[in-house]
């Protein structure tokens, strides 16, 4: 019997291991919905590039701004270190960059905190430092600070030098004859005619009329004298400003005026800051003949005033004396910012107008 032959059908595809054959044999459809899926995610490639070139000019730009407030922050740090700093006693947060802070009145003062404060250590009663013209906080001290600043053993760091005792005919001024009626000034500008000469003494001498800031000697141009004031709840500085411009007459008024704020505790932070130098008079309330006062920072002088007492004196004649008016006082200052020569100079011009109050009166 002879063999049949049986061909069997051909596969309409090739078997499924050549794959390399299959894209190409499978239908059109399946290949476009591929290059769509490229597509598509090209696209979205593109938009995610574009989208970091964008944010990469505004990192630029910003980065730009953030050095122009670097620039113009260390500018205003450097502007508020140049001036003499205020201590409070620091009350409470009133937000990140707001608190309260008290004053040595007993008034409490809202007040802006720098950015560059450690707000970890402000806590209630902490010591800070607040600019002078403006309610800013600028710098955290060191516990007791406040003291520290004026006691004995901060003196190695400061370098005192006490002009010593000067003395000062006062006959023009305070006539040795108590019934007296020859006296160029009126019998409230006595006892102030000290400040009205130590501003004057500024003025013809303002390398005194400066502070020490760390390292470098700043100078003020506004002779605004401190009058030390003792009251019931302590001492008080209050500050006659521009005193060098101001008559006798008007010094004579503010002071009275700023002591009696003082004694009734009413004292404005206006009232006490910016003060350029200190006069300390212990002669007219309390009789004491001579002292030496410490100088209160950041200043960098201050005159410690005695009592008048009557001298006998030469005479115009030879032979016959007279009495005379004399006032002692000393100078003591920060010998960095006011050598022993510059501190001699002053008390020269100072003497000069106390001796001549014709020269003061304006």
């Amino acid at each position: 019997m002879a063999a049949t032959a049986i061909e069997l059908p051909r596969p309409e595809y090739p078997p499924p291991y050549f794959g390399a054959e299959v894209s190409s044999s499978l239908p059109p459809q399946v290949v476009g919905g591929e290059d769509e899926d490229l597509y598509g995610r090209l696209k979205s490639l593109r938009r995610q590039i574009e989208f970091l070139e964008i944010q990469e000019e505004y990192v630029k730009d910003e980065q730009k701004n953030l050095k122009r407030e670097l620039l113009r922050a260390q500018e205003e740090v450097k502007r508020i270190q140049s001036v003499p700093l205020v201590i409070g006693q620091f009350m409470e947060m009133v937000d990140q960059n707001n608190g309260i802070v008290g004053s040595t009145t007993g008034s409490n003062y809202y007040v802006r905190i720098l950015s560059t404060i450690n707000r970890e250590l402000l806590k209630p009663s902490a010591s800070v430092a607040l600019h002078r013209h403006s309610n800013a906080l600028v710098d955290v001290l060191p516990p007791d600070s406040s003291i520290s600043l004026l006691s004995q053993s901060e003196k190695p760091d400061v370098t005192y030098n006490d002009s010593s005792f000067c003395g000062c005919c006062m006959s023009d001024v305070l006539p040795p004859d108590a019934n007296s009626s020859i006296s160029l000034l009126s019998q409230s500008e006595k006892p102030d005619v000290t400040y009205s000469a130590a501003a004057l003494a500024l003025r013809k001498v303002p390398q005194c009329n400066s502070s020490w800031m760390n390292e470098h000697i700043r100078q003020y141009h506004s002779m605004n004298v401190g009058v030390a004031v003792q009251t019931d709840n302590g001492l008080y500085v209050p500050i006659v400003k521009d005193a060098d411009k101001k008559g006798l007459s008007k010094i004579s008024e503010e002071v009275k005026y700023l002591a009696q704020k003082a004694k009734d505790n009413n004292l404005k932070p206006e009232d006490y800051e910016g003060g350029t130098f200190t006069v300390s008079n212990l002669g007219g309330p309390f009789g004491v003949k001579q002292f030496c006062a410490i100088v209160n920072p950041p200043q960098s002088g201050i005159l410690a005033v005695g009592s008048a007492e009557r001298r006998v004196i030469p005479g115009a004649d030879p032979h016959q004396y007279e009495f005379g008016s004399f006032m002692s006082v000393t100078l003591s200052c920060d010998h960095r910012v006011i050598d022993g020569a510059i501190g001699a100079e002053w008390l020269k011009a100072f003497k000069g107008y106390i001796e001549n109050p014709q020269s003061m009166l304006l």
